[in-house]
């Protein structure tokens, strides 16, 4: 396999449009990293600089150490997974995973060998004389993943591969992927715009905005010390509560007040945000740590502040109450038998360990510095 780094690399547009700035980025050995972002943040252009699909305007990227900025595409030992499959009509199963190879003149039995090794991974050996049309998407997916596989390649590139299938088959080729990852132990880039992917899926997640990376981390690191409002925003279902508020000095250190409600912050954040007392900034805590009140095994008067419920989604497992407190929303997560109801007031009570503040000018997370 190989490794892949990225070094200041920029891509620039007709016009001075720069889609990527200053890429900077080192991918381990048989890592399974994710770029992920919303749509026009540069993700797409970053997976198609390294497949020599679009010129890099500045920087330089390398694959085990060798410069591959003026390396044609197909001497960059590089397999590729589109978004609309590109598959080949007029061709079976067997000869859509075969063509490249034949192309690079690889041995017959060789090629045999590949195909049906890769039909096995994937559980599609029962379609290679199949049709694309006599397929589901699903299956087109799979033999769009096999193409790639059969190169035995070094680095492995996916340009949001499940975004044509259901919500079922995206969890299903999901559970797939990750399986291939670990039977191949092969270094991938995987591009997508749907968090729970990248959450799911990487080793390493590198969130983009604007052209610009904004964290690059592990998912569980991303989730629980995002480095800005955007992040903690955008990582996450539903997404993280923000508060507009300002910071006030306590008697113990600070507190969080909006209208006429006060949240204590933690002592052990006081030489964090002690440049900070005062000013605006937003308040951050995600649903999961956010309770009813009359749950709490232990409370104070200082420890809670009431809301109205406006509104509840019952999604199985569990709900979602959505709260309004003083002019503004906030959402807590309730186990499924909860007996919330639209209208009543709710005392409600934090995790204190896992509040994060951020400065409202910036949108810096001051807990994480």
């Amino acid at each position: 396999m190989a490794t892949l780094s990225f070094r200041n690399v920029v891509k620039e547009f007709p016009g001075g449009v720069q889609a990527v700035k200053n890429f900077n980025l080192e991918v381990s050995d048989r890592e399974f990293i994710v770029l992920v972002g919303p749509s026009g943040c540069g993700k797409t252009t970053t997976l198609r600089m390294v497949a020599g699909l679009e010129e890099i305007s500045r920087g330089e990227i390398f694959i085990d150490n060798v410069r591959i900025n003026d390396v044609p595409p197909k001497d960059r030992d590089i397999a590729m997974v589109f978004q609309n499959y590109a598959l080949y009509p007029h061709m079976d199963v067997y000869n859509n995973m075969a063509f490249g190879l034949k192309l690079r003149k690889m041995a017959k039995d060789e090629i045999d060998r590949r195909v049906k090794e890769a039909g096995e991974i994937l559980a599609i050996t029962e379609y290679l004389q199949r049709r694309p049309k006599e397929l589901s998407g699903g299956q087109m997916q799979r033999v769009a993943v096999g193409r790639a596989i059969v190169r035995n390649a070094k680095v492995y590139l996916f340009d949001e591969p499940l975004s044509n299938l259901d919500a079922k088959l995206r969890v299903e080729m999901r559970a797939e992927l990750n399986r291939l990852h670990n039977r191949l132990q092969a270094t991938m880039i995987y591009v997508t715009h749907d968090q729970v992917e990248a959450m799911t899926l990487g080793d390493r997640i590198v969130i983009m905005l604007n052209g610009l990376v904004q964290q690059c981390d592990t998912p569980l690191i991303i989730y629980d010390r995002p480095v800005n409002k955007f992040v903690a925003s955008f990582i996450g279902s539903p997404s993280m509560n923000f508060l507009d508020g300002h910071l006030e000095k306590a008697a113990a250190g600070y507190r969080f007040g909006f209208g006429d409600n006060h949240i204590k912050i933690p002592e052990k954040l006081n030489d964090k945000i002690k440049n900070h007392g005062g000013k605006q900034v937003f308040f951050g805590i995600r649903p999961e740590h956010v309770y009813d009140a009359k749950f709490a095994k232990e409370k104070k008067a200082d420890d809670t502040i009431v809301g109205t419920v406006e509104v509840i989604e019952r999604l199985g497992h569990e709900i979602l109450v959505y709260l309004s407190i003083s002019g503004q929303k906030l959402i807590l997560k309730e186990d499924a038998h909860s007996k919330a109801e639209v209208g009543e007031k709710m005392e409600i009570s934090f995790n204190y360990d896992m509040i994060h503040v951020f400065d409202k000018e910036t949108e810096e997370n001051l807990v994480v510095k």
